[in-house]
């Protein structure tokens, strides 16, 4: 460093007066070029942070959604084993289903009533003398809940029903609109009061064999 070629400090000109006219100086660093800074890095976005999970989570699976419950499903009117016994061996459709207003309660007595008896007396007849084969002949009671009625008309889904007295759930033309919508599309023959028949009435017995004659396959 030449002192003459620079202003001097006070120190400087203290060293000039001295008789020191040079000094040596560190060579100073070259000036750099600012550096670009690096952009701090910034929250990713939902998109880029959902995909980086994806790719971190291959194996995860998706969570299923629960579909929310419909409500209960319809649950049947459970049909009682006495009634249930009334299926065996039978395979629908069945040609006829026998029925009248008390069959279920008759079957619960300790000894048939007469008219249950009756009932079964007519069907062995009709099995002999008229040649109807067993899986022709059903029965299914009247005197039980509409439910559990619906119920067994669906699984024999009979072609013909027979209605024997002294109640009938229909009065008069078998047709009506009350008959259809209990017994559906099955043609619906009434016969005579079981009682009358078990005291002895030989009228009607006659009036019941001759409907039953008339029913063709």
């Amino acid at each position: 460093m030449d002192l003459d070629e620079y202003a001097l400090t006070e120190a400087q000109r203290t060293l000039k007066r001295l008789g020191i006219t040079h000094l040596w100086r560190r060579p100073e660093p070259a000036p750099q070029e600012p550096t670009q800074q690096e952009p701090s890095p910034q929250e990713p976005g939902p998109f880029v942070t959902e995909t980086a999970q994806a790719v971190a989570e291959p194996d995860r699976k998706p969570v299923a959604q629960r579909i929310p419950d419909q409500g209960p499903s319809r649950v049947e009117e459970p049909v009682p084993p006495l009634l249930r016994s009334l299926f065996h061996g039978k395979q629908s459709p069945v040609r006829t289903l026998w029925t009248y207003v008390g069959l279920f309660a008759d079957m619960q007595q300790p000894t048939p009533p007469p008219r249950l008896d009756m009932f079964r007396k007519i069907q062995a007849s009709v099995r002999s003398h008229l040649g109807w084969p067993e899986n022709d002949i059903c029965a299914w009671p009247l005197d039980v809940s509409p439910g559990l009625f619906a119920h067994g008309m669906r699984f024999f889904a009979p072609r013909i029903v027979i209605c024997f007295g002294p109640a009938s759930p229909v009065s008069g033309d078998p047709n009506s609109a009350n008959a259809i919508a209990v017994f559906g599309s099955s043609e619906l023959r009434l016969l005579p009061n079981l009682e009358d028949m078990a005291a002895g009435d030989k009228q009607l017995k006659n009036d019941a064999w001759q409907t039953l004659q008339g029913i063709r396959n």
